[in-house]
């Protein structure tokens, strides 16, 4: 008996002992700095934001000296109406023919396959045939990708230019201007596309990224960024101020994200507005209501203004999205993908215009076939097609 006594005691001291340790690192994981030592910080005021939203922690907050922004009050529109537009992925292949006539539309232009050689462009005859088709319609052109002889980082598709190359880009953004600005009444110029990704994490070929994001940086490269917009930003509003020049478009993915902009926001005067993206996802089976990401477009509008951006803001993409690794994307049930994907664009038109945003963009227009973002697939329309043909907003 004693032998059975002894090593009871013994087993509930070591739970005891167990329970304690658990209680202290818990206490620590939750209320201390955990990524302090991981990036490190110029800052040291805690972040009271909408932290909850992002996927990563807001590494980067604001100081003392900025505590007047936290004090933001949302723009109120005059107006209600806020346009609802979409995107065409690459060349357009006859899928202009899905555009509303009143439609923004945003389409891309890369760089690296235009000037090849420095001072030399090759233009894409094609693409001049695809923005004859704009019609009129107010126009996103969004400008990326450098060409090898301009790149920071030779090996990668994504890299953003050299110091000394930023001139070209604006030189290169006036050619553009100057080719295409009369097929549309409004013209739009997007610098560079998700630039708040670090090249590191996507690998060499990734054309679809901005890459100026560096992990090392406290900022994480958001301040050279923010150099090349005061460098180009002067140079083509001097001779084009009709343009309006838009900074981004971040994807606001987490809280590197937000040391990026706040290191490109101490350059603030060289941009018109700020564009970014925001992506909701299917949750299976359940009604949009429930569905927290439906709100992805007020919280990231929100999270920039908290951190003291008052341009003007735009969502260059946005949708609905279905992997079909982890939902059954093709149930036509009530509840249903394509169902609720249409109810998501219905919450947009429902809810927007008090949002603080200027125009949302839906990614894309038709038979794209990412994650089953489009409007239209297989040139078949699909639920969410209807709601955006019917509605009608001019700005």
């Amino acid at each position: 008996m004693k032998y059975k006594d002894y090593y009871w005691s013994f087993f509930v001291n070591v739970i005891g002992i167990a329970i304690a340790g658990f209680a202290i690192l818990s206490f620590l994981g939750c209320c201390l700095d955990r990524g302090s030592d991981e990036y490190p910080s110029p800052v040291d005021a805690s972040y009271p934001g909408p932290a909850e939203f992002f996927d990563g922690n807001p590494k980067l907050n604001l100081t003392e000296s900025d505590s007047d922004r936290v004090s933001y009050l949302p723009m109120i529109r005059d107006d209600p109406c806020v346009p609802i537009g979409a995107q065409i992925e690459g060349y357009f292949r006859g899928r202009e023919k899905w555009l509303r006539n009143d439609s923004i539309v945003e389409g891309m232009i890369k760089w690296s396959e235009i000037e090849q050689e420095r001072g030399v462009y090759d233009w894409d005859t094609q693409k001049d045939e695809d923005f004859k088709k704009i019609d009129g319609r107010p126009f996103v052109l969004q400008v990326k990708n450098s060409p090898e002889w301009a790149r920071k980082y030779p090996e990668y598709e994504c890299s953003p230019p050299k110091r000394e190359y930023f001139v070209d880009y604006a030189a290169f953004v006036l050619a553009l201007i100057d080719r295409y600005d009369d097929y549309t009444d409004q013209l739009y110029i997007e610098v560079w596309n998700e630039p708040d990704v670090d090249r590191t994490l996507i690998g060499p070929y990734a054309p679809y990224f901005g890459c100026w994001g560096e992990i090392s940086d406290p900022y994480y490269g958001g301040e050279y960024y923010g150099q090349f917009l005061a460098t180009i930003y002067p140079m083509i509003k001097s001779e084009r101020p009709d343009v309006t020049i838009l900074a981004g478009a971040l994807s606001l993915g987490g809280g590197d994200s937000t040391a990026f902009w706040q290191g490109a926001m101490k350059y603030r005067g060289n941009y018109d507005g700020v564009s970014y993206h925001a992506y909701a996802y299917y949750q299976d089976g359940q009604p949009g209501e429930e569905n927290e990401d439906w709100q992805v477009i007020k919280k990231k509008a929100t999270h920039l203004r908290w951190l003291g951006e008052d341009a003007p803001l735009y969502v260059t993409e946005t949708s609905l999205l279905c992997n079909p690794n982890w939902s059954p994307c093709y149930d036509p049930g009530i509840h249903g993908f394509r169902v609720v994907q249409g109810e998501y664009l219905r919450h947009i038109i429902r809810e927007v215009a008090d949002w603080d945003v200027e125009f949302v963009l839906w990614y894309t227009i038709a038979n794209n076939g990412w994650l089953n973002s489009d409007l239209v697939w297989q040139d078949e329309p699909q639920p969410a097609y209807f709601e955006y043909l019917d509605y009608s907003c001019t700005p």
